[in-house]
């Protein structure tokens, strides 16, 4: 069989994909995000699903659900599966498995938990012969959420919503100062008027996440790392893998979640020279000082 993935899709999934999909002599195409006549070329009766995340890490793109689900519609028995971890349950003004989504998988370790103390995830279904078979894979295969780790994310769900409302609102007035910084080439965040979704945003988001990158004119990749360090010396921000939780997170793009990528694939996607942060808890306008004090010039 064949599934269409979405080229911005978390790289450890796109591992796992590919790597099942040898296991079992399927095949894989992979899309790039928001080439929707690329996706329609891409299509085939023996596609079985496709595979979107919103938004993407870390180019924050923003998928068209209407426009997937019709699509994939077009092929019977294919399926959407939407990654909204980044989104959140909160960002599209529509639930998606309201609107012909099939799937929806997501971490609870971020939004949903937002503490950072607790790692798990979840799918969500109206399909309820595909929930059993999913069901039965999971007992099978072992990964189900412990007890002591479910105990703390139904602990913090109270104040998940709120929460990520406040980092999301945090990151738009970050990544506006961002975009203001003459230092600053480039800002990646779907409040931004120059995100290349931004009509399908308005239409469909009511949130616009709370993770974003940026670009620094005039340094290369070694630069960007140091920039990375000089901003956590500041003590606000931390370096570390996750995002959505208390403190605001910083990762210099290539050393950490590209590391093992071949430099000049890097640069084809269009990730090079990134620093990812993803916004915590605290006040706007520390987080600013602290970009402000980082992005001093040299000397």
């Amino acid at each position: 069989t064949h599934a269409v993935v979405m080229r911005q899709v978390y790289n450890k999934t796109r591992s796992f994909l590919e790597a099942s999909a040898r296991r079992v002599g399927a095949t894989i195409t992979h899309v790039d995000d928001g080439d929707l006549a690329r996706l329609a070329g891409a299509l085939r009766p023996e596609t079985r699903f496709v595979f979107a995340e919103t938004f993407t890490n870390p180019l924050t793109r923003a998928q068209d659900v209407p426009a997937l689900v019709e699509l994939v519609a077009r092929v019977p028995g294919a399926r959407l599966v939407l990654d909204t971890t980044i989104a959140a349950p909160w960002g599209l003004r529509a639930r998606p498995l309201d609107t012909g989504v099939h799937v929806v998988v997501a971490s609870m370790t971020k939004s949903v938990g937002g503490q950072d103390t607790a790692l798990g995830g979840y799918i969500a279904t109206n399909d309820a012969e595909l929930g059993n078979q999913i069901m039965d894979l999971i007992a099978m295969r072992g990964g189900i959420l412990d007890d002591e780790r479910a105990r703390r994310v139904t602990a913090n769900l109270p104040a998940a919503e709120k929460n990520h409302a406040r980092r999301c609102d945090t990151a738009a007035k970050v990544a506006a100062f961002l975009a203001g910084h003459p230092r600053v080439e480039r800002v990646f965040h779907p409040s931004r008027p120059d995100h290349p979704d931004a009509a399908t945003i308005a239409r469909d988001y009511v949130r616009t996440g709370s993770l974003l990158a940026f670009r620094v004119k005039d340094i290369d990749e070694a630069g960007h790392g140091a920039l990375a360090d000089r901003l956590v010396s500041t003590g606000v921000p931390r370096y570390a893998l996750s995002f959505d939780g208390l403190v605001t997170k910083v990762n210099h793009h290539k050393t950490v979640s590209e590391y093992f990528t071949p430099p000049d694939a890097v640069s084809r996607l269009g990730i090079d020279r990134l620093i990812r942060l993803g916004i915590g808890l605290e006040d706007a306008d520390d987080l600013i000082a602290c970009l402000d004090w980082t992005l001093q010039p040299p000397g």
